[in-house]
């Protein structure tokens, strides 16, 4: 008696001196859904590069409701936005915006449109940790669904990219010049269809699509030569686009995640969107449109290699925007209309398709070189809008270029109006208004042949060359296409978790809450 109570005695004392266990903040399991908060409560972060599951010697050194001063030692990069002088145009290509003549360094907005409020910024909201925490660990699933539950203690083959284009790397290192740009082409039932569209839109149009690449921190028109010094980007086009990619590198080098392939090794990258829950969305379509505007097909010239461009921010560029598509349950209904334009992200229905729909400048002063990498600070809008042949003098009317970035319904969970991009996310740790900060970086490398069969066949000429026509019963060859998916399209999963992407490509870095993925290392 005396040994067991002198037992018990040791038990009791051990458990009032011992402290609460520490805690950290992960993704939670049951939180795909609306009403789930995004992170718990759990036993200490293992943060190691490399081995995810392994334990950490160090617990993380933020907390929940602070932001280390390491985010608010240097600013975000700058970019260079271009002010339109235009009243927002419909997204419908039929009809045109029409209004006085500008100069290029104004920005004063025409009689016709409504000047846009200005932005407020908000600090970032602070994550519930009154879930449970979940216990197992899944694998990602192919095509994950909205609301599927997952759980993030590790991260084994969540992707920070599309693996599916692995199979073509003996392209890899292929200079444009010793490849035959036919080769990226297939045999195709349709023919260029000639002559004006309609009475009134006298221009040539060529589209295509594009599957997602990659995330990364870097920007090679923003901050050229310098990785990890951008917010967090999502990448389409070139699978090597990164911050040392120059023109003759893109070029000359990588796979692509846009039909035809090699053929069109141009980098795009937006601002990697997040859902409510802290997960990265992929979307569902991406669709680039490359056109000639009314009157413009006999005078207009295609982008000169070399240029990069960027097209500046939705609060304040009007030719930045998002809006609601109501396509159906399953978003194949794409002739509705859009509705709900503006520039933060819209509250869609479950029955509607995001939509972000980004327009470069095409009016081009001075000279391109392959060495001149960004040159958004020589390029500006019509005058008189959009879809008008309005060039300040002086200036060259280059192809307009065009992102459509879509999620449809079954890859978002009808609560919209919660998603916000990295570049809201500012190193003070306050927040910009959802999506307000949307912008599109456009840095083309196309093989030259096939960009001047592109130039040539569909957009110098009143042409309609749909989806991919290079000329009659010719199209580049599909790896994405409205959902017709040859092999080497993205496959994998809708939603990747914030702290996957932070633990994979910023190595270190404290992580807490899925705005921390944002940037890396406060830059």
């Amino acid at each position: 008696v005396f040994v067991a109570s002198a037992v018990i005695g040791l038990l009791l004392a051990s458990m009032l001196t011992a402290g609460p266990a520490p805690t950290r903040l992960v993704v939670d399991a049951a939180s795909q859904d609306s009403t789930s908060p995004p992170y718990v409560a759990e036993p200490v972060f293992s943060r190691q590069v490399g081995n995810p599951t392994a334990e950490a010697t160090t617990t993380t050194t933020r907390t929940s409701d602070e932001i280390t001063t390491s985010r608010a030692a240097s600013a975000s990069p700058s970019l260079v936005s271009v002010d339109a002088e235009a009243a927002v145009p419909t997204t419908s290509e039929s009809q045109t915006t029409t209004t006085g003549a500008s100069s290029p360094s104004s920005t004063a907005q025409p009689s016709s449109t409504t000047a846009r409020p200005p932005v407020a910024i908000a600090a970032i909201p602070k994550p519930s940790t009154t879930v449970p925490a979940p216990t197992t660990t899944q694998q990602p699933p192919t095509n994950q669904a909205v609301g599927a539950a997952f759980t993030t203690n590790t991260f084994t083959n969540w992707p920070v990219r599309n693996t599916s284009m692995d199979g073509r790397t003996q392209f890899l290192s292929t200079p444009a010049s010793q490849m035959n740009w036919q080769s990226f082409t297939e045999s195709s039932d349709r023919t260029i269809a000639l002559g004006p569209l309609t009475a009134n839109k006298h221009l040539g149009q060529f589209r295509t699509q594009c599957s997602f690449s990659h995330f990364n921190y870097d920007d090679a028109l923003v901050n050229p030569g310098a990785p990890g010094k951008a917010h967090l980007h999502m990448y389409f086009g070139n699978s090597l686009a990164s911050a040392s990619s120059t023109y003759r590198s893109l070029r000359d080098s990588g796979s692509s995640s846009c039909n035809g392939f090699e053929g069109n090794r141009s980098a795009y990258w937006i601002p990697a969107v997040f859902d409510s829950s802290g997960n990265a969305r992929i979307p569902s379509r991406i669709e680039l449109y490359y056109k000639s505007h009314d009157g413009s097909f006999d005078t207009i010239q295609k982008p000169p290699e070399g240029l990069g461009m960027i097209a500046g921010r939705a609060a304040s560029n009007p030719y930045v925007e998002w809006a609601c598509q109501e396509t159906g349950a399953q978003g194949t209904n794409l002739n509705r209309p859009v509705q709900q334009r503006q520039n933060t992200i819209p509250s869609c229905s479950n029955t509607a398709t995001l939509l972000a729909h980004i327009k470069f400048p095409q009016c081009l002063s001075g000279s391109i070189g392959e060495n001149s990498g960004n040159a958004t600070s020589q390029m500006s809008y019509p005058t008189r809008g959009y879809y008008t042949n309005s060039c300040p003098p002086g200036s060259t009317i280059i192809t307009s270029i065009e992102f459509f970035i879509a999620w449809n319904p079954d890859n978002h969970d009808g609560n919209t109006q919660d998603w916000w991009i990295s570049s809201d996310v500012l190193p003070d740790g306050t927040r910009a208004p959802n999506g307000s900060t949307l912008h599109g970086d456009w840095f083309g490398a196309w093989n030259p042949k096939l960009m001047d069969e592109v130039h040539s066949q569909c957009v110098a000429k009143l042409a309609e060359c749909g989806w991919d026509l290079v000329g009659n019963n010719r199209r580049l060859t599909w790896i994405e296409h409205f959902g017709a998916k040859n092999p080497a399209a993205y496959t994998g999963p809708r939603a990747i978790p914030a702290a996957h992407l932070s633990a994979s490509l910023c190595p270190g870095e404290d992580f807490s809450r899925p705005e921390d993925a944002a940037l890396c290392g406060g830059h």
